[in-house]
């Protein structure tokens, strides 16, 4: 017995595992996931595994980056509201928001959608829609 280490492995301890997430390459961004950086690629991957802020009977909504289709797209939790930008090198159609909106954030929200114009410059770089939620009054407030 004295041969014998102690493992700690070996123990009969519950050990939770945490399910590991792969970041969702769309068919546009799989042809070019050799051109994009680490840092970039290891952003939608902590993303996909980031903790679930808010879900209802469509899903979970996590804050991070993610890619749909041609865009590339950020959602953020900043004072209890939500905001999300879309930027994409192809055009940016009203139907392909709106298909973003409901897929990364919750149903009970209540979005306004800014377009961002700045200068010249700018707009060669800025690229993208973003979309902030309004405050609703609440039940209680209501009455």
């Amino acid at each position: 017995m004295e041969n014998q280490k102690e493992n700690p492995a070996q123990e009969n301890v519950a050990v939770e595992k945490k399910e590991v997430r792969k970041a969702y390459f769309p068919p546009y961004w799989e042809k070019r996931k050799k051109r994009l950086k680490k840092e970039f690629i290891q952003k939608l991957q902590d993303s996909a595994n980031s903790e679930v802020i808010a879900s209802d009977k469509f899903g979970e909504y996590r804050a991070g980056t993610f890619l749909h289709k041609a865009a590339i797209v950020s959602v953020q939790k900043e004072n209890g509201m939500w905001s999300l930008h879309v930027v994409s090198e192809e055009f940016i159609s009203s139907r392909l928001i709106e298909e973003i909106r409901y897929k990364y954030l919750p149903d009970d929200l209540l979005m306004v959608m800014a377009q961002l114009f700045g200068t010249r410059e700018e707009a060669k770089v800025l690229k993208g829609v973003v979309l902030y939620e309004i405050p609703q009054p609440s039940k209680e407030e209501e009455k």
